[in-house]
């Protein structure tokens, strides 16, 4: 199941996912996106959605140094996001970031706060 392709090839891509084929898990080798989080996970239609997102919103990856995670920070820069996809993305980059399950229900109300501004805008 080896890809034919010259070495490095790797560099020339976004996001790498190395896939078991009898179980349709994906581990991202490498993920300039912030998307994944190093966990492997099950692609899905959402997952095909959450990579078409974040090209739509032609944001430039998440750059944590060392993947040092500030969740004040975190919900600030989803605060600030100009459009609801783009708060979308960020919310899923920032998920995958979070280093506890109380950050990543912090970044949930957040995305649901933002979420209830935007429809009360809306109206």
């Amino acid at each position: 199941m080896k890809a034919e392709q010259r070495d490095g090839i790797e560099y020339e891509f976004t996001t790498v996912l190395d896939i078991v084929h009898d179980c349709h898990l994906a581990n991202a080798t490498k993920d300039r996106t912030g998307l994944f989080g190093g966990d492997a996970k099950i692609i899905t239609r959402e997952t095909g959605a959450m990579l078409l997102r974040w090209l739509e919103s032609g944001e430039e990856q998440l750059k944590p140094p060392e993947r040092k995670y500030d969740h004040e920070t975190a919900i600030k820069w989803l605060n600030e996001a100009p459009t609801v996809p783009t708060a979308q993305s960020r919310h899923e980059r920032l998920h995958a970031l979070a280093e506890s399950d109380s950050q990543r229900s912090d970044l949930d109300s957040a995305l649901n706060a933002y979420m209830e501004a935007a429809l009360r805008a809306a109206a």
